[in-house]
């Protein structure tokens, strides 16, 4: 099993530039359930519009549901934000509406733990080059079972 979801084009410039680290957040504004997958499965990020191709990716490793607060703790800049206060306006942007008091830190998000995480330099991938299919209207996740030709040949292309 593997999954692809949409991310923010800052959080996929943060990581493309190496200011990651090994273990990062792949944090959502709203608390999704990750039900499909399981510690070791791989997670493939896809850029948002007007690019919809595959930046990278690495290994899921956990979910869970904490506040910004506690993401920021957690993850630091692994959260794909210089700062908390840069993180919170991210979430801002995407969870409306945004109470004053979450402002403070305390809006809860889901945090997709990924390990082994890298950037697909030279080029992004279309999944259509794999015969993986998403849809023009997928918002946050698709998952797939396992595809030798993805799943071999993705980051080879580097």
């Amino acid at each position: 099993m593997f999954a692809i979801a949409i991310t923010d084009h800052d959080w996929f410039e943060f990581l493309r530039m190496g200011k990651i680290t090994n273990c990062i957040n792949f944090w959502t504004p709203s608390t999704w359930n990750i039900r499909n997958l399981q510690s070791g499965d791989k997670f493939y990020f896809m850029r948002k519009s007007p690019i919809r191709k595959i930046g990278g990716g690495g290994t899921f490793n956990s979910y869970s549901v904490m506040s910004i607060n506690e993401a920021w703790e957690k993850y630091g800049k692994g959260n794909g934000c210089e700062n908390r206060n840069a993180l919170i306006g991210k979430i801002r942007d995407y969870a409306k509406p945004f109470k004053p008091k979450e402002s403070q830190g305390l809006h809860r998000i889901g945090c997709i733990e990924l390990k082994d995480c890298r950037p697909i330099y030279k080029k992004n991938l279309d999944p259509i080059d794999f015969n993986i299919d998403i849809p023009k209207n997928m918002q946050k996740i698709k998952y797939f079972c396992e595809t030798d030709s993805f799943e071999s040949n993705i980051f080879n292309t580097d």
